[in-house]
């Protein structure tokens, strides 16, 4: 038993010795240092932060083009509209003016 124990720990030492020396090889060939990646993230996340508001800024301003777009055809829609019951309803009345002394003369 004291055999498998001394494995044990030989096993423990060499994982805790192993973790030592990753460690310390990686920051001996880190490229850069933390707080350079810190500030390389920020960055990075601001410039996102910044596209993010542009294509937003972009989609609100093409939104509000087609709203204005659609706006004005509707108008000229309802205008041209309205003109044409006007002119249904004169030919109507027209209509109905012509066929009033035969009408008179039915209902008296």
């Amino acid at each position: 038993m004291v055999r498998l124990d001394g494995k044990v720990m030989t096993d423990a030492l060499m994982l805790i010795g192993g973790g030592v020396v990753g460690a310390g090889v990686a920051l001996l060939l880190a490229p850069q240092s933390g707080r350079r990646t810190r500030r390389e993230i920020a960055r990075m996340g601001r410039a996102i932060g910044i596209k993010g508001d542009e294509a937003v800024r972009d989609i609100v301003r093409k939104t509000n083009g087609l709203v204005d777009t659609v706006g004005d055809k509707l108008t000229g829609a309802v205008r041209e509209g309205k003109r044409e019951f006007f002119a249904a309803v004169e030919k109507g009345e027209a209509a109905l003016a012509s066929r009033r002394p035969g009408l008179a003369r039915i209902f008296g």
